[in-house]
């Protein structure tokens, strides 16, 4: 059940933040025609729907496995946790309108149903769980949108310069680069302050990034998010000045971009383990012994540190083991 939990939450994850970032990025980057109509291509207003029922039926799959781990097989429908089943239909609820009103060819309907899931995974994690908690869920939810920016932004810029490209319109592609430089990096300002925030507030004592799994798979993806930033600092400082010259390194530029973006796919891969785990030390031979939290209680942040409401605190949710 572990593994499979795990699986289903690197799925959301990756699901709920691509989606919303590409949409953002047909927001706030491509709003040109060429670019706007490189995101609102059939196939790509496909792979947006493709990706938002995933985003629903993983949000279920989770319920019903929070569920199972309460009330077991036979009577699972009475250990339906509310914070979950809140969950459950943000998140099923913004993929029917995402799905419904058409991917890019219609933004802000799709993106609103995108951000209307992104909450979803707010209700079950720390942010119920860890006070004080109006702090904790803004600061979660500010994480969410940067790092879904992040990630799905990236991707989306990536497949409109690409575009830009083969139809020859270098002109826009540097304006759509360059709008997402600077969003970008306001992003991952973002994420390093939320992120640490969260932490300091998630942590019993420092010594836990290093004595718990949680804190070393936390300082696993942080490096990777280290190499992403650093894979992105390259290009801000030394390929983005050079791309509206004769010789422009468009090439590398997108090849750089492509391993930036395969690298925070990994780090929702990391994300589904890590959710699943307690940041607090376990008692020797007891419940705890396995690293996991008995109650699974969840994070929600994909991209940079970030944490999980403690076992046995008032309102974690409990998730299978």
């Amino acid at each position: 059940m572990a593994i499979a939990v795990q699986a289903l939450t690197g799925l959301q994850y990756l699901s709920l933040l691509v989606t919303a970032g590409l949409l953002l990025c047909r927001v706030t980057v491509a709003r040109g025609r060429d670019a706007a109509q490189a995101l609102g291509s059939v196939a790509a207003v496909r792979r947006t729907r493709v990706l938002a029922s995933a985003a629903a039926l993983t949000s279920v799959a989770l319920m019903v496995a929070a569920a199972i781990d309460v009330a077991g097989w036979s009577r699972w429908t009475a250990g339906i946790i509310p914070q979950q089943l809140a969950a459950a239909v943000l998140v099923g609820t913004g993929s029917l309108i995402v799905v419904v009103a058409g991917g890019a060819r219609r933004p802000v309907p799709t993106l609103a149903g995108a951000l209307l899931g992104l909450l979803g995974p707010a209700l079950t994690g720390h942010s119920v769980s860890v006070g004080p908690r109006p702090l904790m869920l803004v600061v979660d939810v500010g994480h969410l949108l940067a790092g879904a920016f992040w990630t799905g932004g990236l991707i989306g810029t990536v497949a409109v310069i690409a575009a830009l490209r083969s139809d020859g319109t270098a002109e826009e592609a540097v304006v759509v680069i360059r709008r997402f430089s600077s969003a970008a990096l306001v992003s991952v300002l973002v994420l390093a302050v939320s992120g640490g925030l969260m932490t300091v507030l998630i942590l019993d004592a420092p010594a836990a990034l290093v004595t718990t799994g949680w804190g070393r798979a936390l300082l696993l993806k942080l490096s990777v998010v280290g190499v992403a930033v650093g894979l992105a600092a390259w290009n801000r400082t030394r390929l983005l000045p050079a791309i509206a010259t004769a010789d422009a390194p468009w090439e590398r530029l997108l090849r750089i971009m492509r391993r930036e973006a395969v690298l925070l796919l990994g780090v929702l891969v990391v994300t589904g383990v890590l959710v699943n785990l307690s940041p607090h030390e376990s008692p020797p031979g007891g419940a705890l012994g396995n690293g996991q939290s008995p109650v699974g209680a969840q994070e929600t942040m994909p991209i940079a540190a970030s944490g999980v409401g403690g076992p046995g605190e008032p309102g974690a949710p409990r998730m299978a083991p």
